[in-house]
């Protein structure tokens, strides 16, 4: 926002097409995106007399005091209108002091209105933060087994009419498929889907580079080149994209290439244990469970409500079950025999863990083995070993 801005919008004060037309309605989202011209324009109005109304001097001043006439000027100049001859004849001055005031007055003018353009500006990201939140809130933030290079590709063909339309042809350089990570599989297409967007609608040339490279336990995805955000006349389409990465727990943040180029870049930490789904729900379990699985070959996932189980067990592609018997609502031998008749999990192996055992039934039902509580680390372990499938993830 700069000086001239503010004066024609000024100038434009009681003009209803030109103030909602004007440059100021661009500083400040709320009051643009207003679809009335003469609701914007009033709403440019009242923010202007406003903000004329700040500089008034919280005591009662004499004409002679600069601080009272920075309010007096710009009211009598904008507000009634009065030519600078009147206001030099109304305030008792020379028409050359009055032009010295409206100059000192406007800049006044200007740092109150920047001030506010930021404030609205930080209260507008917090909006949309709070409804990207929102939004997270009622999806699926359950981590499964994914492919992230066949994400990527999917995302890619979503996106695809849109690089067409704004004349961006993108170069793909990685795996089409075969980058395993645990995360969640919607959320993250949707981060993959957002970020492509604001790629390509922030490319800086027609040619958008997308990098996949997998490492030993990270793949990192580059976007480049984009313009940088302050490059951008509204960059809202990538900050939002950045926010709703960061949201997810997916690391997101624009980079420097080793060209200069700017991009962005994504940090996914790939698979590198066997997912295992633990149907349990006592909460002192599941975490005694998390801590037995802590740094080895499984990867504990948990199933909150076991009437899940088997779209967690299918959507990760575990190597293993281990359920509770004694919950509320739905029981382990439900959840045994519902994983045991459903084709998608019907091979994967259970373990039933529970106070209450019964060798007999559990192995007639399908399960692979049986715990009796409280379990150790060793035996838990020792089990999944023994009946656990590693070709699950191959």
């Amino acid at each position: 926002m700069d000086i001239q801005i503010v004066r024609n919008a000024l100038e434009y004060l009681y003009a209803n097409a030109e103030l909602a037309n004007s440059e100021l309605a661009a500083e400040f989202p709320a009051i643009q995106i207003l679809p009335d011209t003469i609701e914007r324009a009033r709403a440019l109005r009242g923010l202007l007399l406003d903000a004329i109304e700040s500089l008034r001097p919280l005591k009662p001043a004499p004409p002679h005091v600069l601080t009272a006439r920075s309010h007096q000027v710009l009211s009598l100049r904008y507000a009634s209108g009065l030519s600078v001859e009147e206001i030099a004849e109304e305030l008792s001055v020379g028409e050359r002091q009055v032009y010295r005031d409206l100059r000192r007055s406007e800049e006044q003018l200007l740092a109150v209105l920047i001030s506010w353009s930021e404030k609205a500006a930080h209260t507008s990201a917090q909006e949309a933060e709070n409804a990207i939140q929102a939004e997270l809130a009622v999806l699926d933030k359950a981590p499964h087994l994914a492919d992230v290079a066949e994400l990527l590709m999917d995302a890619l063909e979503t996106v695809g009419l849109l690089a067409a339309q704004c004349g961006i042809r993108i170069q793909y350089d990685g795996p089409a498929h075969g980058v395993r990570a645990v995360v969640p599989h919607g959320l993250t297409r949707q981060v993959l889907v957002q970020l492509l967007s604001a790629a390509i609608q922030t490319a800086e040339q027609p040619m958008l580079r997308i990098e996949l490279r997998p490492d030993a336990d990270v793949a990192r995805l580059l976007l480049s080149p984009i313009h940088r955000p302050e490059d951008l006349p509204r960059s809202s389409v990538l900050k939002t994209a950045l926010s709703l990465a960061g949201s997810s727990g997916l690391p997101c943040e624009l980079v420097e290439t080793s060209t200069g180029a700017k991009a962005i870049q994504l940090m996914l930490r790939l698979q590198s244990q066997l997912p295992v789904v633990i149907v349990e729900d006592n909460p002192g379990a599941r975490q005694l469970y998390q801590r037995y699985l802590e740094d080895s070959a499984w990867q504990p996932i948990l199933a909150l409500d076991p009437r899940l189980a088997v779209d967690v067990a299918a959507n990760t592609a575990t190597a293993a079950v281990v359920i509770d018997l004694l919950m509320p609502e739905v029981d382990g031998w439900v959840v045994l025999q519902t994983l045991k008749l459903d084709p998608r999990t019907a091979s994967i192996p259970v373990i039933v863990c529970s106070v209450v055992t019964d060798d007999e039934l559990a192995r007639a039902l399908g399960a692979a083995a049986s715990l009796k509580k409280p379990v150790s680390r060793g035996d838990l372990l020792q089990t999944l070993q023994r009946v656990a499938r590693p070709h699950n993830v191959a």
